[in-house]
């Protein structure tokens, strides 16, 4: 079948109008991501800041025991946190 150059150049148009599309949609869906790597690198300083805040308060080696039973627990939601992430995304974060 033979097609008009007109035909032809509104082909191509759509064809270039879809990929335009396509390529706003992952630009936006990467600054998405951008923007929630940023917030969890903020979230892990303050964590680390208010970490070190409350070790340079312990007094007693009760105390740091149980800063450490609070750390590990944080760890461990962090995990669970990261975990169910990754099932959501299919696979590994990096």
């Amino acid at each position: 079948m033979y097609q008009t150059p007109e035909q032809l150049i509104a082909l191509n148009r759509s064809n270039i109008d879809a990929a335009l599309l396509f390529a706003g949609v992952a630009l936006q869906s990467v600054e998405k991501l951008v923007g929630l790597q940023i917030e969890t690198a903020k979230a892990a300083l303050a964590d680390s800041a208010d970490s070190v805040r409350t070790l340079a308060t312990v007094k007693e080696p009760k105390d740091l025991v149980t800063l450490r039973d609070r750390q590990v627990e944080i760890l461990a939601d962090a995990h669970r946190k990261r975990a169910a992430l990754e099932r959501i995304i299919g696979g590994p974060i990096p």
